[in-house]
């Protein structure tokens, strides 16, 4: 199998925890070059940190991943487009980039391709619940409830994977409105094009939420305090790692690498992990979680199969603003990223904001 050539940009906390020791564990497809930062004196890291105005050249490089501050998205994208990299894949982190800067999409045109690292769509607890919606083992799945267990983009991410994972069609969304419930809680309520209703109950708190997966005969759910005849998303562990996942009759294992990665690595990790009872939910664990989500991630990406494409992560970072500054979205010509009216629009107000 041959390697790619990869450079990071960023050393931020998600780029030292979470994605160079998931590149460490996918050596034998990824060969990482070098990793750069715009103030490599001002992190303290064992890895070589370069500044980024050393990066002169793209020749030999398959994938760039960005994973930078957010203000610092369009001064990257530029340099990086500067290089000419028409033979390299781009790999920008979540959002893409703030609404206000959707001007500088334009750099990313300069990429043979250009992908999300959204690991929300690849946690692998999905697998072993697509399979038992697909089976019928709740029948129609009409309801995907987050109670404090989804966040911004990233949830409408998940949402949209599991919707995709019950339908054949898209599991787009149409429309949604946020309501205050309760004193400092807060719900989106939202429509997908393929019919399926989504409740999203903020802020988020994984500690606290729950997930039900609602269908027309049972539910889906990671609460053992469910109704007795709810479907339980079981977490096999053995001593630190986790080994698998089992919802009803589907199983979904984790390979060594895998396991490894579920392993608590920083302080923050380590004392979570102190304090979680063995019956905690698969959403306790979402940051160990999520580095699994990364591996699968780029190792489909790596097999021609792609990670999650560009235009859905745009759509999530759109359709989340409008939800977060207005309370409200609808898919329209001139709301929706896609469509020509709305990137001309976008593009203005973007210009019209500096």
């Amino acid at each position: 199998m041959q390697r790619q050539r990869v450079v990071l940009i960023g050393a931020g906390r998600r780029i030292l925890t979470h994605v160079l020791p998931v590149f460490e564990a996918l050596e034998d497809t990824y060969e990482l070059s070098a990793t750069y930062t715009r103030s490599p004196e001002s992190v303290a890291t064992r890895h070589e940190l370069r500044p980024l105005s050393e990066l002169r050249s793209l020749e030999g490089i398959d994938l760039v991943h960005v994973a930078v501050d957010k203000d610092a998205i369009p001064e990257v994208l530029k340099t990086l487009a500067e290089l000419g990299p028409a033979h390299t894949d781009l790999m920008i982190d979540t959002p893409v980039l703030r609404f206000r800067h959707f001007l500088h999409l334009q750099w990313l045109d300069h990429f043979r391709s250009t992908w999300v690292p959204e690991d929300c769509a690849t946690l692998p607890w999905i697998p072993a619940v697509q399979r038992a919606i697909a089976a019928g083992d709740i029948g129609d799945l009409h309801t995907l409830h987050f109670d404090r267990t989804a966040y911004a983009y990233h949830g409408l991410a998940l949402a949209k994977t599991l919707a995709a994972g019950a339908s054949s069609t898209s599991g787009r969304i149409t429309s949604g409105r946020v309501r205050r419930v309760s004193a400092g809680l807060q719900e989106r309520r939202l429509r997908l094009s393929n019919g399926l209703r989504l409740v999203i109950v903020e802020p988020r708190n994984y500690l606290r939420g729950h997930l039900r997966l609602i269908g027309s005969r049972g539910v889906i759910t990671e609460r053992r305090e469910g109704a007795p005849n709810d479907l339980w998303i079981q977490m096999t562990l053995e001593g630190e790692r986790i080994r698998s996942f089992r919802v009803g009759d589907h199983e979904e294992h984790l390979s060594e690498v895998e396991s490894d990665l579920t392993i608590p690595a920083s302080p923050e990790e380590v004392a979570l992990a102190s304090v979680l009872r063995p019956d905690a939910s698969v959403f306790a664990r979402q940051g160990l979680l999520k580095r699994v989500g990364l591996y699968r991630l780029l190792r489909n990406l790596h097999a021609g199969r792609g990670a999650y494409p560009l235009l859905d992560g745009v759509d999530d970072m759109v359709c989340d603003y409008f939800l977060e500054k207005i309370g409200c979205w609808w898919d329209t010509p001139f709301t929706n990223p896609s469509s020509a009216p709305a990137r001309l629009l976008y593009r203005s107000l973007s210009f019209l904001g500096g």
